[in-house]
């Protein structure tokens, strides 16, 4: 497998476009990184060049995204049953502190 010349990631065979220029060969994965690559832009200043990741083809990424994505909604419903938790924490706190006052009240004053 080759590896793209503009943002490292591995190339799947028969995959990608083939550039030569001044007696060197340039693989490149998608044309968005063969148009970076002719501006002269700069692979490590770009965001979604590290976002991708170096030397992963698209269909280990897309498995890598997946995953995070099951990762992130698993830790949001686990902080969602932490916060409904605290809310029924304080509800019966709440409740305690207005039975302990109620008796307080009842008492004749001296």
């Amino acid at each position: 497998m080759a590896k793209c010349s503009f943002c490292s990631r591995q190339i799947e065979q028969g995959k990608g476009v083939i550039f030569v220029a001044f007696a060197r060969v340039y693989n490149f994965c998608s044309s968005k990184c063969m148009k970076n690559f002719q501006l002269g832009r700069e692979s490590s200043k770009l965001a979604w060049v590290r976002k991708t990741g170096k030397g992963k083809t698209k269909a280990e990424l897309k498995e890598e995204l997946l995953e995070e994505a099951k990762h992130e909604e698993k830790m949001h419903e686990e902080k969602a049953e932490e916060e409904k938790e605290k809310k029924e924490e304080k509800k019966a706190e709440s409740k305690s502190g207005k039975e302990q006052e109620k008796p307080a009240e009842k008492e004749p004053a001296k």
